[in-house]
């Protein structure tokens, strides 16, 4: 149970960061 939450926090904080990724580079090309 606490490692199924845990690796649920970590997919979370992979889905974040891609989605900052997608930001950036998105203003990167002046999207």
């Amino acid at each position: 149970m606490i490692r199924k939450s845990y690796q649920f926090l970590i997919f979370m904080q992979l889905e974040i960061i891609e989605a900052l990724w997608e930001n950036r580079l998105a203003k990167a090309s002046g999207l």
